[in-house]
């Protein structure tokens, strides 16, 4: 997916592979930050990287566009170490179908195509993966670059804007790696081309990357051969790549080689000194592994917080997750273990813990405020076979009173805490050790997902109840560098997990933010889990001694498929299941494991339905729609509905709620806080049956809009349907049928069906929708001709009122 929001792993890349040399690095070409025609403005470098795939750009639209200009094409982002002259002259020489083979990625890939007109909002656009410069077709390697945009019409390009800032990628060495020797240590990297190049030094030190650059930054030439003569380092001349360091040799700081830790540093060198520093992935350990304290804490009752993401240790609002993470690690100031195994690249790795964000800190940081002991865990892909069973870092991680896995990938945690063959890795007993020891282990996102004794997700509930079977594979088929992906588009896909929480448990997160009930459902089928838990962004169920508890801004999903009957398996077959038991708990709420039963927080009343069921909610949407349906039913009379859900093949699933003399319905006076349920106070449900069959008979009844709420950004608002099994006809959505109605703002463009969110999408060219604002919607038709209900929709202020 190209379009990317700015975060905290792209932001941390930056490093020292992008930093401009004096302000001004050699052959920079000035002036900077020209334009011509109908250029997009305010361009400027949102996140830079050392790879051209991490480069984002944000823009907005040419002075003048209020919304789609006629024969608009797109903005097309280029880079070129050449001037704006150049390029320029390159793309007014071009036609538009000339112009559009730039952005094939198979291709020539000069250039990245973005024919969303919408997407020039400031925001964060990425650069084609591999993406050449456009006038030689080079790869992007060192050196000073410039960045484009261009605007695309039907004639070709009709405006170019150069970006002010340029980036200067340095020739940092890279897969640095140390490895000791009898008689000393041998050091190997791989150079990079720069014309700047002169040399490297290498030598040994327990110093962080960032305290050894400061202390290096004014170094010239000179003092490097110094400290090569002082046998603080071995310098290089030219491109070489292999060192050895003797026992004899000191550190870079001028300290004996003694019992530490020691890293691999590689400073690349110019003319007049350090270019740029690199760090080995792999460690030097000279320092006997820790004698670890036996004593339990928390009466030997240890946690598990299984977070469904969403979470930054720097934002306030998480504050009651990481105080109860607090709490189970022990209080005082307890160890807590940062392990981002999620992750290819250790430098990344590193470069989260240490390296201070100017607005997101860095774990080392964050984590200290909150009273902890931050502790580095070096682990990744790219160097799990040196550290995993390490027996200096397995005792770091066993020394500790918590540890907490971060999000990104988890089948790279899979990957890296598992040894090649499955079995688990020293490491990994290490985690096993802090939780029987009364510790607590914490995983949000990915790291939740991995803690199964099956790592599964990937896919949708629409793809996994179609394709009906679940894909399965080995730790040795996880890709190193890349994502395992399905087969069919989409699908479910399962590997072993690392088996933190009880093996007949399955996990899923971002739960209902992304409308994975249906997709968890197949899982437990196909895993023969008879639990599954599925955690809400935000949210955190903190289990000890079986007892979960949920923490937090949502809800938790907690399906029992022990009395389940499930059907056949397969493309052939349609998906099916019967008595299934779910209940949903919001903050205060605990299940209790040993009897399979949810139990209220005290805060909570009962919750006697009234009136009609009358949800207008789409089942397994996004953005909560599962958990506003779930609550439009339980506040109703009704004892049983029946939502048919539209597989991909264009068969129709029944999907049937019931309530039972066991179901029981709750309200809070808290206030959920996500931005789709603000100002609706939390529930929670038990024992709530839930069936899936064939829908036997045929849906001839239009679809209604029954909802309409701001989406991402104050400015854009989305009217969602009650189901997708006609289908909106995209060809009647326009100004006339949907109409804006304001006496201050203004449409950007004219409402269109937004395909991914099965919605029609209303934009408006102002920062934010005003009082009074409405949509008024009359002439809508579904595929099948049918004309949806006239209504009419009123912001508030804060949410917006069907009228």
């Amino acid at each position: 997916m190209k379009r990317l929001f700015v975060t905290l792993f792209l932001m941390l890349i930056v490093l020292s592979g992008c930093q401009q040399e004096d302000g001004q690095p050699a052959g920079q070409i000035q002036p900077l930050g020209q334009s011509i025609g109908e250029a997009v403005t305010a361009l400027n470098i949102v996140t830079k990287g050392i790879n051209i795939g991490d480069v984002q750009l944000g823009f907005l639209p040419p002075t003048g566009y209020k919304a789609v200009q006629e024969d608009f094409v797109g903005w097309l982002l280029l880079y070129d170490d050449q001037s704006f002259d150049a390029v320029w002259k390159k793309l007014s020489a071009m036609t538009k179908d000339e112009i559009l083979k730039l952005s094939d990625s198979e291709g020539d890939n000069r250039g990245y195509l973005i024919d969303q007109f919408d997407w020039a909002d400031a925001k964060g656009n990425t650069f084609n993966q591999n993406q050449k410069t456009l006038l030689a077709g080079e790869l992007f390697e060192t050196g000073a670059y410039h960045f484009y945009v261009a605007t695309i019409k039907a004639q070709g390009v009709v405006g170019l804007v150069e970006a002010e800032e340029i980036m200067d990628i340095k020739p940092a060495a890279q897969n640095v790696r140390v490895i000791e020797e009898p008689q000393g240590f041998s050091v190997s990297f791989d150079p990079r081309v720069d014309e700047r190049l002169v040399g490297h030094f290498v030598g040994l030190s327990e110093k962080s990357m960032y305290d050894l650059k400061d202390a290096l930054i004014g170094f010239s030439m000179k003092d490097f051969k110094k400290m090569a003569k002082e046998k603080k380092g071995v310098l290089i001349e030219g491109e070489g790549h292999d060192v050895f360091i003797d026992h004899d040799m000191l550190t870079i700081s001028g300290d004996s080689v003694g019992e530490g830790v020691y890293t691999a540093y590689v400073v690349s060198l110019g003319e007049k000194g350090m270019l740029d520093l690199s760090k080995s992935k792999n460690y030097i350990d000279e320092k006997a592994p820790l004698i670890v304290s036996k004593g339990p804490i928390n009466d030997g009752l240890g946690t598990i917080l299984l977070i469904g993401g969403g979470t930054v240790s720097s934002d306030p609002k998480d504050n009651k997750i990481f105080e109860a993470m607090y709490e189970a690690a022990g209080g005082g100031v307890p160890r807590l273990a940062l392990i981002s195994s999620s992750r290819v690249d250790s430098n990344v790795v590193y470069n989260h813990f240490y390296y201070s964000d100017p607005e997101l800190g860095s774990f080392e940081e964050n984590f200290a405020k909150m009273g902890f002991e931050p502790v580095f865990i070096p682990l990744a892909i790219d160097n799990a076979q040196d550290i995993r069973n390490n027996p200096y870092w397995v005792s770091v991680l066993a020394s500790c009173q918590g540890a907490f896995l971060q999000g990104g990938d988890q089948y790279k945690h899979v990957k890296a805490l598992l040894n090649p063959d499955g079995t688990p890795s020293d490491m990994l007993k290490a985690l096993d050790g802090i939780v029987a020891n009364g510790g607590v282990v914490a995983g949000t996102s990915a790291g939740m997902a991995a803690m199964g004794d099956v790592a599964y997700g990937y896919g949708y509930s629409q793809e996994a109840l179609s394709y009906n079977a679940m894909e399965v594979y080995t730790v040795a088929q996880i890709p190193e560098m890349d994502e395992l992906v399905s087969t069919l588009l989409n699908n479910n896909l399962a590997v072993p997990g690392i088996g933190i929480v009880s093996d007949n448990v399955l996990l899923d997160t971002h739960f209902d933010r992304r409308g994975r009930l249906g997709r968890l459902i197949v899982a437990m089928r196909d895993t023969q889990k008879t639990i599954g838990i599925g955690v809400d962004e935000g949210t955190s169920f903190n289990i000890q001694n079986q007892i979960g508890t949920v923490v937090g801004h949502q809800g938790v999903f907690v399906i029992d498929g022990a009395e389940a009957t499930y059907g056949k398996k397969g493309a052939d077959a349609l998906f099916s299941v019967e008595n299934l038991k779910l209940h949903y708990l919001t903050e205060g709420d605990q299940y209790d494991f040993w009897t399979n039963n949810a139990i209220q927080s005290k805060d909570k009343k009962n919750l006697v339905g009234k009136g009609a069921y009358a949800s207008v909610h789409q089942l397994f949407g996004t953005d909560y729609e599962t958990t506003k349906l779930l609550m439009a039913f339980i506040s109703s009379e009704e004892i049983r509905i029946e939502v048919p859900y539209k597989l991909l093949n264009g068969s129709v699933l029944n999907v049937a709620f019931e309530k039972t003399e066991k179901t029981k319905g709750y309200t809070s006076s808290l206030d959920y806080e996500s931005p789709t349920l603000k100002g609706v106070k939390k529930f929670a449900i038990e024992n709530l049956s839930l069936s899936i069959y064939e829908h036997k008979g045929e849906d001839i009844s239009a679809p209604v809009i029954g909802y309409m709420k701001a989406y991402t950004k104050p400015y854009k608002a989305y009217l969602g349907v009650t189901d997708a099994l006609s289908g909106l006809d995209e060809t009647s959505i326009n100004g006339e049928t949907v109409k804006f109605v304001s006496t201050v703002n203004t449409l950007y463009r004219e409402p269109f069906y937004e395909a991914e969110y099965q919605e029609i999408a209303v934009v408006i060219s102002e920062d934010s929708f005003t009082s009074g604002d409405e949509v008024r919607v009359e002439g809508v038709k579904d595929m099948a001709g049918n004309v949806l209900e006239k209504q009419i929709w009123t912001y508030d202020g804060t949410k917006w009122n069907k009228k």
